[in-house]
């Protein structure tokens, strides 16, 4: 079995009991001292003898015959220092029959008070309920699934399929919930007895919504020292919780102030939206994106709710400023901005094209006398020996002039005109327009991204939005007159091809 139920129950109540099933003592007088008060409560089926606490313990041990039995339930509750101490088991009692005893369990309650400011109850639970008779039942019994047709479900290992199902609701998760939020009541009520103006709440910062870390719990030790003026680990540590805390709730009250100022933005845009027609401007966009975000996370958890409403609050409010920056109003303004930067950088990628195929067809033309004598020489090797630089430099852009389907015959002319116009067009956009690798660009894209989002959810189309006619350069006209030129040939060398093949057959 698991640890000794009769052994806990020992411990808090300071005693020293016999267990039958390890045949010896469990002796904890030396805790005696510490223990304030000790009580059994039973419900009304329960047999007399379960008040004597040696009794009861040994008997609920003895029907758990598995080696990983759950003997009893161990509570520890944490007792109110500003309660009169004679009110204590007051409290602990009330709890334990309303909430315990009322549906059918045994408990055995100690209280203990080292005098440290910890005072605390020990609470032993039994887990399985009596009959008329003052007898234990079982914990549970077995059920076997049925198929569609009321019959039992054989398994391939020949057992049939079945599920445990509890007798009791006394281990169901929702009881720890139900019973610290009555454990509070409970205190509550005595604090109000007492005219204490304290009123506890047991739920986690979480639960309620309360946007703070909780602190660790000391304990004795650690208590004892920081009361005597000695800082410990976990003093420290709930003080930087608590400084934590402060600038949290420092930054939420600013948060909250830009909140205030944005919603009265978007409510005064939409009151001006109901009077016009017009296409929604940026800053309304981006308004509408934050209620878009929010309404896609109601059945989000509060922290995490929290988390992404501030998160999406700093991205718009920077949006905004830049957009402001910027002088960026409407949704066309943006697209015409970005369109620009993207034809900017067509031009830019077309420039280093035109200007790398100019600079290999000037390697032919400063390196195509010395390759020719090269091919004309009969000592190659010593000729290549001292030309080597000018050699490698001719077969190097001969090489990459093939690659791009040109030869070392290639006018050059065209492409220096080109590159002149690519550089004029290129800086005829200004400094307005923003390199696409810039952080400029990618905050006007990020921006845009959101804008695209928000009027589709709107079910508004742009035409702004949409995509401008591909320039052709004149690479792109060179490569069509090249495959052109190819087509033609192929088809010449078909024509020939049949005509010969018809002499032929004349001729035969």
């Amino acid at each position: 079995m698991s640890s000794s139920a009769l052994a806990g129950a020992a411990y808090a109540a300071g005693e020293k009991l016999f267990s039958e099933y390890e045949q010896r003592f469990k002796d904890y007088t030396d805790k005696k001292p510490e223990v304030m008060y000790s009580e059994i409560l039973l419900p009304a089926n329960a047999p007399e003898k379960f008040y004597d606490r040696e009794t009861l313990w040994n008997s609920a041990e003895s029907v758990e015959t598995n080696y990983n039995s759950q003997l009893a339930r161990n509570t520890v509750a944490a007792l109110p220092n500003e309660i009169p101490k004679e009110q204590l088991p007051e409290i602990v009692r009330e709890f334990c029959k309303e909430q315990f005893v009322k549906k059918g369990m045994c408990c055995d309650f100690s209280i203990h008070d080292k005098g440290d400011g910890n005072p605390h109850a020990h609470i032993l639970l039994t887990l399985r309920s009596l009959d008329e008779n003052g007898e234990w039942m079982p914990k549970c019994r077995k059920e076997y699934d049925l198929d569609e047709n009321g019959e039992k479900i054989l398994l391939p290992s020949g057992e049939y399929k079945s599920h445990r199902v509890d007798l009791t609701d006394w281990n169901k998760r929702e009881n720890c919930e139900l019973w610290r939020s009555e454990w509070a009541k409970v205190q509550n009520r005595y604090y109000e007895k007492n005219n204490i103006d304290v009123q506890i709440d047991l739920r986690s910062y979480e639960r309620r919504e309360i946007d703070k870390l909780p602190s660790v719990h000391l304990g004795p030790y650690a208590s004892g020292l920081e009361k005597q003026g000695v800082e410990t680990e976990l003093g420290n540590f709930n003080r930087a919780i608590e400084e934590h805390n402060k600038e949290k709730m420092t930054l939420l009250e600013l948060i909250g102030k830009i909140k205030s100022v944005i919603s009265e933005i978007a409510d005064k845009l939409r009151r001006l939206r109901t009077n016009s027609v017009k296409e929604p401007t940026l800053t309304e966009i981006l308004i509408d994106y934050l209620e878009i975000r929010k309404s896609g996370r109601s059945d989000w958890g509060f922290y995490a709710k929290r988390n992404c409403a501030i998160k999406d609050l700093k991205e718009v409010s920077a949006a905004i400023v830049f957009l402001s920056n910027n002088n960026l109003r409407t949704v066309k303004d943006l697209r015409r901005i970005i369109d620009s930067a993207d034809e900017k950088e067509k031009i830019r990628k077309e420039m280093k094209d035109t200007k790398q195929i100019i600079l290999k067809l000037r390697d032919i033309y400063d390196t195509e006398e010395t390759y020719g004598k090269y091919l004309k020489s009969f000592f190659k090797d010593g000729y290549y020996k001292t030309h080597k630089e000018q050699i490698d430099r001719y077969r190097k852009a001969e090489k990459y002039l093939k690659s791009r389907g040109y030869d070392s015959l290639t006018n050059i002319e065209p492409f220096e005109a080109e590159y002149d116009r690519l550089k004029a067009e290129y800086k005829s956009f200004g400094d307005d327009v923003p390199e696409k690798n810039s952080d400029k660009y990618k905050e006007m894209y990020r921006i845009s991204r959101i804008v695209s989002t928000v009027l589709d959810d709107m079910g508004i189309q742009s035409d702004s939005a949409q995509p401008e006619k591909k320039r052709e350069s004149v690479l792109d006209r060179l490569e069509k007159n090249k495959k052109k030129v190819k087509e033609n040939e192929t088809l010449d060398k078909n024509r020939v091809s049949q005509k010969n093949h018809k002499t032929n057959k004349e001729l035969r």
